[in-house]
């Protein structure tokens, strides 16, 4: 990094081979998608339905908004997606 950020000019503490994908096809099965929302406040809640509150902390709640309307209309739209907000 070049910002005077406190790693700067270091190297990581990992090997590229822990981060190395198999190119073995029947070695795993497929991951998910990731489908993250973020944005300026109420955003996220618009599009992707409202974080829920519970035990004093934030937890991510069920898919609403324009994203929960989607899934009503097309149940397999997000089959393979998980909806992060952030």
């Amino acid at each position: 990094m070049v910002d005077g950020a406190p790693n700067a000019g270091k190297r990581g503490l990992f090997r590229q081979s822990d981060c190395a994908c198999s190119s073995s096809a029947t070695s795993a099965a497929p991951g998910k998608n990731v489908f993250v929302v973020s944005g300026p406040e109420g955003f996220v809640e618009a599009y992707a339905g409202a974080k829920v509150w519970r035990d004093g902390g934030q937890l991510q709640g069920p898919v609403g908004g324009m994203l929960g309307a989607l899934q009503r209309k097309n149940p397999d739209t997000l089959k393979d997606w998980i909806v992060l907000k952030l």
